[in-house]
């Protein structure tokens, strides 16, 4: 695993957008906000930095930066290596669908429960959830209208080709799943990028190794 996300400049721009989402004036479902978050936890727990796990929340991220700033406050000592899980007995990272948080992140743009597996799975605090939505990671808007795939394979969305950013929500999340050391994930149903059999995201995910498990 790389060391670049360790570096001050990474872990200052987690701090930033750590501040930017605990200063926001957004719900707690507006997108831009709750993917800045969930950059600031990567970084930071990139860094070994322990972040908050479960639904992204302004408290949270303000505890978030309150922890990178304190880490980066310790001037001329490079960043620790995350001790090993196997020695402190830490929780087991997961990916879990975004949506699955509560998260209004789905193509339609409605709010969405938070399913009641996965709220039994967090409150046994086992768990450091690695939340990612591919499509919205990857820069596709919400609302915005369903995708469909033709006879190619080829994956369309209001008349445009959008395959390209599928793939690219595939690799973050691969991307998510290897700087955390998570090797399951919990993905929502249906999706064209999360189904464990039809998603993009979900193959490439299963391709590398990591269990995926449909919700």
């Amino acid at each position: 695993m790389t060391q670049t996300l360790t570096t001050p400049t990474s872990l200052a721009l987690a701090r930033d957008l750590a501040a930017a989402t605990a200063a926001a004036t957004y719900p707690r479902s507006d997108l831009p906000w709750a993917g800045a978050y969930g950059r600031a936890k990567r970084l930071a727990r990139e860094a070994g930095i322990p972040v908050p796990g479960g639904c992204p929340t302004k408290p949270k991220a303000a505890a978030l930066c309150a922890a990178i700033e304190a880490h980066l406050s310790k001037a001329g000592r490079a960043p620790a290596p995350a001790p090993s899980a196997a020695l402190v007995g830490a929780r087991q990272p997961i990916l879990v669908s975004r949506c699955l948080l509560g998260v209004a992140c789905r193509y339609h743009g409605r709010p969405t429960a938070e399913h009641s597996r996965i709220v039994r799975m967090l409150a046994t605090g086992r768990y450091d959830t690695i939340d990612v939505c591919p499509e919205v990671d990857a820069g596709l808007p919400v609302p915005r209208p369903p995708t469909r795939a033709d006879a190619d394979g080829r994956l369309w969305c209001g008349g445009q080709d959008v395959t390209a950013a599928f793939v690219r929500g595939g690799k973050l999340a691969v991307d998510a799943a290897r700087a955390s050391g998570a090797t399951k994930a919990y993905l929502v149903r249906g999706s064209p990028s999360c189904d464990r059999d039809h998603g993009i995201a979900a193959r490439m995910l299963r391709a590398v190794g990591v269990k995926v498990i449909r919700v």
